[in-house]
């Protein structure tokens, strides 16, 4: 059995006191990596539990704006409609006012 089996057994706890009580022992180096290692790899569950909040939040972030530019274009397309339906105007009455002629005389202030 090797020391790095054996550390790697070892509690947190025990490893933190083996590395703090003997920094010139043999197996020094091995339990300085074993620690490392740990710390990495809680470090590694860390980050992919908050990744995994940001891509939550993102998502819905997502939806919301989707939502609101949905609910935008429909007031949007309600509002040009009735618009349209009581301003269109009616071109079937045809104009009785004249159009002044091109060869009209401009009239002269006294």
């Amino acid at each position: 059995m090797s020391a790095h089996d054996d550390f790697a057994r070892m509690s947190d706890e025990e490893l933190e006191k083996f590395i703090a009580d003997s920094p010139g022992h043999t197996y020094f180096r091995t339990a300085s990596f074993e620690y490392q290692r740990r710390q990495s790899a809680k470090t590694d569950r860390d980050s992919k539990q908050r990744h995994g909040q940001t891509q939550t939040l993102a998502r819905w972030a997502i939806t919301l704006a989707a939502m609101s530019v949905l609910v935008g274009l429909v007031f949007g397309v309600i509002q040009c409609r009735a618009n349209k339906s009581v301003a269109a105007p009616d071109n079937s009455i045809p104009s009785t006012q004249k159009s002044p002629s091109a060869t009209a005389q401009p009239q002269q202030s006294p």
